[in-house]
């Protein structure tokens, strides 16, 4: 046999042998201890997850460490080794910890009876920080976020899924800073993060709802589901000017489940049309769903906003809205008159019919009681 036979024999019998290896990895308990446990301790340190000594104790730290791989990898994260779980570590293929967004929260507590909570942030830039908003979402069983609001618990309720709390908090450049907040009753389930601030410099970042790194209270993280992020980054003073526009419409963002259950896009379900207001003369109306304006995503952070700083510099933009079950563009500019024809076509709705139609709304679960009580109140005072 010569040279070449025998080394590609070799390379073959070591291609076996890993991949046999590969195949033979075993549930490691959580609570054991050892060499295989110091493997693993090893393993996670390289990839960035596990900070601590290899002691080769499988307990909470290497739980917490293997949390977080499992959910940046798209695994389940429940911090236990199960042969699949430690194939997936050991695979040349496995994700090593992403890099920290620019302000990120780094512990989640509590501080009595599960309605104050303690959040720790920290600010990553070399700049201070003035004002953060966080944005709180509830963890199913298996720790992961779950948007279809009937299938959560039945103490749970809408706006408890998803909601987001303002605070004027300073954290200068590379320091960490805490806040406690009041939370609602099922505080011990839902998962943290940062989802805009603004630098004192004046710069304001948003981030949408698919890139936030959320906390959770036993340290686990969850990463954003795309990568690379694409941050939307806006001046105050740009932010400032836009508002000087008003289009006329008040909206929320349509949640996933009413887009499965109604055959809904993603997108802004428009609640109220203003009179004479832009979005009037466009004829939009209640029920209508605004996918883009000018080519920009509804559900982009600064949708409307980048459009209304086209509009103030004289441009025409294009908003795009779905009603029964089409798709429709409109121009409209600062400039615009309502249609000739829109008078003789559309009837005002009575107070009555605006109350059933917000009642529907309430109904379909498209708006909560308290987002309800308020259009209600607003509509009766005026």
């Amino acid at each position: 046999m010569n040279v070449k036979i025998k080394r590609l024999v070799c390379l073959m019998l070591v291609f076996v042998l890993l991949a046999g290896c590969a195949l033979a990895y075993e549930d490691l308990p959580s609570g054991s201890k050892g060499e295989a446990v110091k493997q693993m301790q090893t393993r996670l340190k390289e990839l960035g997850y596990y900070e601590k000594n290899i002691d080769g104790d499988y307990g909470n730290q290497s739980r917490q460490a293997l949390r977080a791989f499992q959910s940046a990898n798209g695994l389940q994260p429940t911090g236990e080794a199960t042969a699949d779980v430690l194939q997936a570590l050991y695979a040349p293929e496995a994700k090593a910890v992403p890099l920290p967004p620019d302000v990120e929260v780094t512990a989640v507590g509590y501080r009595s009876a599960n309605v104050r909570q303690k959040v720790t942030v920290k600010n990553n830039l070399d700049e201070a920080i003035e004002y953060l908003e966080l944005r709180y979402i509830t963890l199913d069983s298996e720790g992961k976020f779950k948007p279809d609001y009937s299938k959560l618990p039945a103490d749970f309720s809408e706006e408890q899924s998803a909601f987001t709390d303002e605070i004027s908090k300073k954290i200068g450049a590379g320091k960490t800073g805490s806040m406690t907040v009041h939370v609602l009753s099922n505080a011990h389930t839902l998962a943290v993060g940062v989802s805009a601030y603004r630098t004192e410099a004046g710069k304001t970042v948003r981030l949408s709802t698919e890139q936030i790194t959320y906390c959770t209270s036993d340290g686990s993280v969850i990463y954003p589901s795309e990568d690379p992020q694409d941050y939307t980054v806006m001046s105050d003073e740009d932010y400032a000017r836009a508002h000087e526009v008003m289009l006329g419409y008040t909206s929320v963002v349509m949640p996933s489940f009413a887009q499965t259950q109604y055959l809904l896009p993603s997108g802004d379900y428009v609640l109220i049309v203003n009179p004479d207001s832009i979005a009037h003369m466009a004829g939009l109306a209640v029920g209508d769903v605004v996918t883009a304006i000018d080519g920009v995503s509804g559900t982009h952070p600064y949708c409307a906003e980048l459009a209304k700083l086209k509009m103030l510099d004289g441009e025409t933009v294009t908003l795009t809205y779905w009603r029964n079950n089409q798709s429709h563009d409109v121009p409209i500019s600062l400039s615009m008159e309502a249609p000739a024809e829109e008078a003789s076509e559309q009837r005002p709705l009575s107070i009555a019919d605006e109350l059933l139609k917000y009642a529907d709304l309430l109904e379909k679960g498209l708006i909560t009681q308290e987002e309800y009580d308020l259009l209600k109140q607003k509509l009766l005072s005026e």
